[in-house]
Order: C-alpha cells, then sequence, then structure tokens
C-alpha cells in the first residue's frame, strides 16, 4: 500500500510504500480513527484475512498500528461507536465464513474481535446509518452470494441480533446509506455488475 503526496503544484511525489501485503490490497477506508484529526487508513487483504491499521503522524507518514485476522476472505470495512464507550470500533464484511464481524477499540486503538453476526452467502460490502429514524447507526451488508441485503438494527447496547433481510438483483456488490428523495429517512443505495439500484425508507 502506497501514496502519492501532492506538493501543492499539482504535482505528485515519488509512490512512497508503507504496506507491502503477501496477497492483494482490495479496500482502503479513511478515517480519522484516533482523534487527532489526521485521517488514518484502513486496508483490507482478502487473500491473507487481514485487516491493517495505519495511523497518520501528520507529516506524510503512516505508520502500521495494528494488523488484525479476520476468519476468511474480509472485503469491506465500516466504522462506527458500537458499544457507546466513544471509541470508534470496525466492522468487517467476511465472505468467506458469511459474517459480519465486529472489532471493539480496547482505548488503546488496538482492535479486537468480540462480535460475530451471521449474514447470507458471501457479505462483500458493509456501511453504517441510521434506517429507522430512531437517531442511532445501524449495520447493513451487501451480500453478493444470495443477491440481498441485511439489515442489522442498533438496539443501543451494542446489540444488532434483530436482522431484516431484503432481495435485490443479481451480484450486489457495493452499498451506501443517504437521503435520496429529501424525505428525512435515509435510503440504500447498491451496486451490481452492471446496475445501480435504491431502495427507499418509509418509516411512517
Amino acid at each position: 500500500m502506497s501514496v502519492h503526496l501532492n506538493n501543492s503544484h499539482d504535482d505528485f511525489s515519488v509512490q512512497v510504500t508503507f504496506y507491502r501485503a503477501l496477497g492483494e490490497v482490495q479496500f482502503l477506508k479513511l478515517i480519522d480513527l484516533n482523534n487527532d484529526y489526521y485521517l488514518d487508513i484502513i486496508a483490507i487483504c482478502p487473500f491473507d484475512s487481514k485487516t491493517i491499521v495505519l495511523f497518520n503522524i501528520g507529516n506524510g507518514t503512516f505508520i502500521i498500528h495494528n494488523t488484525f485476522t479476520s476468519d476468511s476472505f474480509p472485503h469491506s470495512a465500516a466504522v462506527m461507536d458500537v458499544n457507546n464507550d466513544e471509541k470508534l470500533d470496525i466492522i468487517i464484511s467476511d465472505s468467506g465464513s458469511n459474517n459480519i464481524e465486529i472489532f471493539l477499540n480496547n482505548g488503546n486503538y488496538v482492535f479486537n474481535k468480540e462480535l460475530i453476526y451471521e449474514a447470507d452467502i458471501a457479505p462483500r460490502s458493509v456501511t453504517v446509518g441510521d434506517v429507522n429514524n430512531d437517531d442511532k447507526l445501524d449495520i447493513v451488508v451487501a451480500n453478493i452470494g444470495s443477491d440481498s441485503i441485511n439489515i442489522y438494527l442498533n438496539t443501543n447496547n451494542g446489540d444488532f441480533h434483530y436482522k431484516i433481510t431484503l432481495p435485490t438483483n443479481s451480484e450486489p456488490f457495493s452499498i451506501a446509506i443517504m437521503d435520496f428523495n429529501d424525505d428525512k429517512q435515509n435510503d440504500i443505495v447498491v451496486a451490481h455488475r452492471n446496475e445501480v439500484g435504491v431502495f427507499y425508507t418509509d418509516c411512517s
């Protein structure tokens, strides 16, 4: 995994490598995990079953802070405070085990697997958002192997056992949440191999 730094003249530096995986790095997420106002990197290597957390130290350099292993073929990650301790946790879609795995932040920004939720077949993409207007972030995952999405509703105590399953068109592999029709209710957009579909939410 490498970074090209912008030198402020619309010119980018020579590539700097901060992590070299055994297999392919297929997913990247940028987010400030440790509240230092610098964007950090979450990288996923499915063939290694590894997730790598690299902290941005503020001078264009990233250091490997934590590496953790999923069951089998992790594909994407979402970030939220799962257990209301004011620390960001990491949620992984694990397509090889058909599970959603939650790695809780232990306070030192080391992430340990604490929770596992069963998904449908081959969960590919995971995201978080409030889908039922209760001001709590829920988990939504697209399952490429079963043509479905799973919604795990947040009970506000770190529990997401209430699962809703919706059928989709063929091979959903990416998912996102936002209010598309300005009705103050978040909707779900799903990308398939050759099309994009939207589930409009009705919480009335």
